[in-house]
């Protein structure tokens, strides 16, 4: 049990340490902790990502969570765990946090963000455990202040690992620094280590700077023992802490690098050395100084710090004023944890890739800088005897303004009634409608050719929530490739395009850069018809296509099913037409001028396939080789839509009498020409 008598006076001005907590201060953790969650998630509902179809980066891990869930379902948690050594998830955390999400509260979107929460719940404590003010009553100020930073909300709402990975960094950075290293306990020594370690699983890609930072914290926590008042220069003792800590770390990362270490390089060489580097650079691309600035006044400054940038910075000024009042050891601790932070702001400020939340990594040690000179203060004021009404005034200093800022954060998303609101909710729930009229016995393969608030990911998780029977290829955001895409589209039934530069889409990416190939291909190819032209924003619209690469007959004999797709093979949705003839007859076609266009392979030698309407021949398609795709077409005039049309084959699988398999179609279609392709069919 703490005592809360005054400080001795060689504690006093003495730079914070880690200690336990008392029962109501955990009562305090728990309460701060209830409260940012439920006003969080209430906000993102109105404001914030879930105010919207839910997308990036948050759908990556749930659709990888569900689809593990699944397997627990099916084979048991054993399974679960053959599937991460086997298929080592992205991130092990996020992906375990929207797993567990689902299992405990069900496929709703609510489950994951109450368990990402929790990693705010470590820092609230850690930050009561590190503030030690001599007036207990004051020490919750600490806390309840870092909730009203937006990085601790974000914490909350982005499902992504950055935040948990940036926590457990800087947690383990402190607690390296915050007492001496040499002579620290075993336990406390591991308890470091396995800060850093959890910051690897949490986001494996930080290996690099979770390492290099790690080495930077222990050389920077000897340094402080070399020059202390009373020096620690055992080189045995300062290999033993720095062995146990790094071997406690590496025992987390091995976890990750022994079963994903492939993925884990394939990643930092794609962002880093790549196309894809892209993704990071192309929307901080800019001056020196605004490389300089994006984590403090820039894009990344304004999501996380806000005006609180200013507050942490004033109170980090007011640290270096009280310097000469503070011990030697305190001061080197001090000075230690601004190089540290100073390293971390020059490691992501040079680095060309970007992202907002990465800043995180000294935006929390500004956190736990600005909070010892808190305390200092506060602490000063009681040796100094000074009335105690001083004492609440300067926690009202630091609290005060963080609830008057208290505010919607910046990352703002949309809102009801907002018409780009309106417009997500209709697309997603209008395209999937569409999906979910296909009767297929397979999954609906269904694409989306741009990058955006509207996306592959964001449309499959819907889906899943409507239990919707449906299959969403992965998407290529850096790819500008027309070639890549067209071979994406021709695996799929049911096809999205939005106009270029439509709101919500993320023109600068290569990936939303072809849709005018892809409107010609569209105009010209008679399986795909037009069924949704969804009006958005600033007079744009999003088109949905349905490919029916069988369309205008039924069959009558000789016919198998539809089968596929088959995307190893580079093979869509095919069908099977048996020897030695097959028959069809006309569905939906008017008498009159029609076009019979198709493609087809075959396996047997010297194929050919003559075409015949009642007993005229309207054509003959010859294969010269094997295993290669001919198209065809044919004009012909059809006089009697109840005729069938006989396909005769001159050669087919004679191996199997059950199955003589001659030709195998990518598309037949049967099409009057007084037909519109282009009329919107609305069921």
């Amino acid at each position: 049990m703490e005592s809360d008598c005054p400080l001795a006076e060689e504690e006093k001005l003495a730079f914070p340490t880690f200690r336990r907590l008392t029962r109501h201060e955990i009562y305090i953790a728990l309460a701060l902790w209830a409260f940012l969650t439920l006003f969080s998630i209430g906000w993102s509902y109105a404001r914030g990502k879930l105010s919207i179809p839910l997308g990036w980066d948050d759908t990556g891990y749930f659709l990888d969570a569900y689809r593990r869930l699944q397997v627990f379902y099916d084979h048991g948690f054993g399974a679960v765990i053959k599937g991460y050594i086997s298929d080592t998830p992205h991130s092990p955390m996020s992906t375990a946090l929207a797993f567990f999400g689902f299992l405990l509260f069900g496929i709703h979107d609510l489950g994951p963000y109450i368990l990402n929460s929790f990693v705010v719940l470590v820092l609230i404590v850690y930050v009561l455990k590190f503030v030690k003010t001599a007036n207990p009553l004051l020490r919750w100020l600490a806390p309840a202040y870092v909730c009203t930073i937006p990085l601790a909300g974000m914490g909350i709402i982005e499902f992504r690992p950055d935040f948990a990975a940036c926590v457990f960094v800087s947690l383990g950075i402190v607690t390296t620094i915050s007492q001496p290293f040499v002579r620290a306990t075993r336990s406390h020594l591991m308890v470091g280590g396995a800060l850093f370690g959890l910051a690897i699983l949490s986001k494996p890609t930080f290996l690099p700077f979770t390492v290099f930072i790690w080495g930077c914290s222990a050389a920077a926590a000897l340094a402080c023992d070399f020059f202390a008042t009373s020096p620690t220069r055992s080189a045995r003792g300062a290999v033993r802490a720095t062995a146990i800590q790094g071997a406690t770390m590496a025992a987390f990362g091995l976890l990750y690098l022994a079963f994903g270490w492939h993925k884990l390089l394939n990643y930092i060489r794609g962002v880093m050395f790549s196309d894809k580097t892209k993704i990071w650079t192309s929307a901080t691309k800019g001056t020196f100084t605004h490389q300089a600035l994006y984590y403090l006044t820039g894009e990344g400054g304004k999501q996380m710090l806000g005006v609180h940038l200013w507050i942490l910075g004033a109170w980090i000024v007011v640290g270096f004023l009280f310097l000469p009042r503070v011990t030697r050891n305190s001061r080197l601790r001090w000075g230690a944890l601004m190089a540290l932070i100073l390293i971390s702001y020059i490691f992501f400020s040079t680095n060309p890739a970007k992202g907002p939340h990465w800043g995180l990594a000294f935006h929390i040690l500004m956190v736990f800088a600005a909070l010892a000179s808190f305390q200092t203060v506060l602490d000063w004021i009681v040796f100094r005897r000074f009335p105690s009404i001083l004492q609440y005034l300067a926690a009202t200093s630091l609290l005060l303004p963080g609830l008057y800022f208290l505010q919607p954060w910046y990352a703002v998303r949309g809102s009801a009634g907002n018409p780009y609101t309106a417009f997500l909710w209709d697309a997603h729930t209008r395209i999937l409608d569409v999906v979910a009229n296909q009767k297929m016995s397979s999954p609906v393969i269904t694409y989306i050719t741009s990058i955006g608030d509207l996306n592959q990911d964001s449309l499959h998780w819907m889906a899943i929530k409507r239990g919707i029977n449906a299959d969403f290829p992965e998407s290529d955001p850096i790819s500008d490739d027309a070639a890549y895409q067209m071979r994406t589209i021709e695996q799929a039934d049911v096809l999205v395009v939005p106009e270029r530069d439509t709101p919500g889409i993320y023109s600068y990416l290569p990936g939303s850069r072809t849709p005018t190939q892809i409107f010609e291909m569209l105009g010209h190819d008679p399986r795909y018809s037009l069924v949704e032209k969804i009006p958005a924003l600033s007079g744009k619209f999003v088109f949905v296509w349905l490919k029916n690469s069988f369309r205008g007959w039924t069959p009558i004999s000789g016919f198998e099913g539809s089968e596929g797709p088959y995307p190893k093979a580079h093979l869509p949705r095919v069908r099977w037409s048996l020897g030695p003839k097959s028959q069809l007859i006309p569905l939906n076609v008017r008498a009159g001028a029609a076009t019979i266009t198709g493609s087809g392979l075959t396996y047997a030698k010297d194929q050919e396939m003559e075409v015949r309407i009642g007993g005229s021949v309207i054509g003959l398609v010859k294969f010269p080789e094997t295993k290669k795709f001919v198209d065809f077409s044919f004009s012909t005039t059809i006089n009697d839509p109840s005729q069938p049309i006989t396909l005769t084959f001159s050669n087919w699988d004679r191996t199997d009498a059950a199955r003589p398999m001659a030709v195998l179609f990518r598309s037949f279609n049967v099409i009057s020409q007084s037909q519109n392709p282009d009329a919107v069919q609305k069921d």
